[in-house]
Parts: C-alpha cells; structure tokens; sequence
C-alpha cells in the first residue's frame, strides 16, 4: 500500500502517514540574492521585509523565502504563498503543509504556539483555505485528542474525554433504577471519606432523589432525604466495592 493510492480506500492511520511524509520537507538553501529577487513582490503583509528566490514578471514565483514580522520559506505561485511551504505567523504559531492562494490548503501540520486559549494544541489534517476541513487529528495542550472529521473549522463529532464520559453516563443510568441501592464516599473527618448508601426514591434526568440509610445519617448528620445529587457521583453498591 502507498500514498499514491486513493486516498479514500488508505487507513485513516496510512493517510495520516502519508500527510506527514508530504509536508515534513527540507529546508530550502539559497545563495545571495540577485538583484532581480531583491526586486520581487509578495502578497503578504508581513513578509514584506526580505525576499530571496525564484522570480518573475516582478512576483515571487517558485521556491523562495520572505520576511518580516513572520517569516516563510517554500513554493511561490504570482506572489502568494503556493505549494509546499513552511510559515511562522506573527504571533509566533507554525504551519508547515500545502498552500494555495496564501493559506493553509490541503494537508498540514498547524502548531498553536501563540498566547490564546489553544496555544499548546497541533492539528494534523486536511485544511480548505485557512480553515481545518476534511480528515484530520487534534491534540490538545492537556493531551485531549479528537479524530475525525471537520468542516469550516469545526470538529463534526466528540473528543476521546467525551466519548469516554458519555459511555460512563449511559451505564450509570442503565444501572441506577428508582429502588436500586447505591453507594459513594462521603468527607469524614480530615482527609478521610466513609462510605454512605441509600436508595433511589427518583431519577430525574441525571439527578438523584436518594433516601439515606439511617446509620449514615446519625454518623454524619446528614438528612434523611438528599436531592438533586449527580447521578455520575453515585454506583450500584455492588459496583462500588
């Protein structure tokens, strides 16, 4: 199997392979520039300080570097970043992919290293003119991962975390019935827990109307109803030891 093969008949774990082989590329070298590339435009704004490379008609035009208040260095097509390519935006974030029209187009890398609330975070995937689009993976800073597809920036299903807690949520709810007895720990004392039990009166979505056994509640001096308790805070006694 290779990635010249469809696309759509690879694993998702081949073609994530395959996407990282494309864009992990070596640095482009060039020597002094001629005064013809000194002469050479960019559509950027923020790489209008330095250009080097490829030219023509007055634009950057094949391989080539630029900079300024970022920095970018790959394919040129008419003056607009074009290709394969490695770019530092300004606030201090990397993509290293495939480019069209001056954005992220096709499969990348894009790394959140910027002060802003996913810096830390890296996306590995298809990208549609600057927006996460297609099949990719998103890890997070605090290690998350979703796997999957996007569409105009947005992910069209769960994280790994809440897949996971959607699963616990359907088994606490299959399992816990009006009647049932159920259990958990309580504060007690300093830095210890006792474990309390008592049985569902009502279920109410995910909470709880539990009538507590009476040793509990004299121990503790707890009443002899709780309500509106999580239903995730709460097991079958016989799952809870």
């Amino acid at each position: 199997m290779t990635c010249r093969q469809n696309k759509f008949a690879l694993p998702a774990a081949v073609l994530l392979a395959c996407a990282l082989l494309q864009i992990v590329q070596p640095s482009f070298a060039y020597a002094e520039a001629d005064l013809a590339s000194m002469k050479c435009r960019v559509s950027d704004i923020d790489l209008q300080g330095d250009y080097r490379g490829a030219c023509k008609n007055g634009l950057a035009d094949g391989k080539g570097s630029a900079s300024g208040n970022a920095f970018y260095e790959g394919g040129f097509r008419e003056g607009r970043k074009h290709g394969r390519g490695r770019w530092m935006l300004p606030n201090g974030d990397f993509y290293t992919g495939e480019f069209n029209l001056d954005l992220p187009h096709g499969a990348g890398l894009y790394q959140w290293r910027g002060d802003s609330s996913q810096k830390g975070n890296r996306y590995l995937g298809d990208f549609h003119f600057g927006k996460k689009h297609g099949y990719g993976v998103l890890v997070t800073a605090d290690g998350d991962r979703y796997e999957g597809l996007w569409k105009d920036d947005a992910r069209g299903g769960q994280t790994a975390t809440e897949i996971q807690f959607q699963r616990r949520y359907l088994a606490q709810t299959q399992a816990i019935q009006v009647g049932g007895r159920v259990c958990r720990d309580h504060p007690f004392g300093i830095g210890s827990t006792l474990m309390i039990s008592g049985k569902v009166e009502a279920v109410r979505g995910s909470q709880l109307r539990i009538s507590l056994d009476p040793m509990h509640r004299r121990e503790l001096g707890l009443p002899e109803i709780i309500d509106d308790e999580s239903i995730m805070d709460w097991l079958p006694c016989q799952a809870s030891h």
